[in-house]
């Protein structure tokens, strides 16, 4: 409970810090970024280096909120493993449709018994997004996918790559 109330918080910090009046659109790459280096921050920088692949999508709070922790959820079960090593992290948007694509390079991937409490959490904000979600092994490691039609409104543009950490 306390791990959640404290991921809960960097949220709503990280939020309140870039976001304007209530109902505008909420820059979701700089949103992102601003979180993962306050979460690693507050973990002490573990040994994981995430490459952030600006997409230039803009969500409503409600929908970078779900997303952000979906992303947080994948962030923590890398790094329950031996060597968090490199995530690469993407959102775009097209055709009506946001898709996070979180890749984790060489993972030495938790059990799904450490897993278990962070996939019902996924599952909440899947569901709350009506989307899908899916993750499977792949010659890099694992791929995991979020896919939710995206609300009217939101909006990106595609960019280049970025490291966060």
């Amino acid at each position: 409970m306390a791990e959640a109330s404290a991921r809960t918080m960097l949220i709503s910090k990280t939020h309140r810090s870039l976001a304007g009046e209530a109902g505008e659109l909420l820059d979701f790459d700089a949103f992102a970024r601003q979180l993962l280096d306050a979460t690693l921050s507050a973990r002490k920088h573990p040994p994981v280096r995430i490459e952030f692949e600006d997409g230039g999508l803009w969500l409503s709070s409600e929908q970078a909120t779900s997303v952000a922790i979906v992303l947080l959820e994948c962030l923590n079960l890398r790094l329950a493993g031996e060597d968090p090593g490199l995530m690469r992290i993407a959102l775009r948007g097209d055709k009506g449709m946001g898709k996070l694509r979180i890749t984790e390079v060489e993972s030495d991937l938790p059990s799904v018994a450490v897993a278990r409490g962070s996939v019902s959490l996924i599952e909440a904000m899947v569901e709350q997004l009506r989307g899908r979600f899916s993750s499977r092994t792949h010659d890099e490691g694992r791929v995991s996918e979020l896919t939710f039609p995206l609300e009217a409104g939101a909006y990106g543009f595609r960019a280049g790559p970025a490291t966060v950490h």
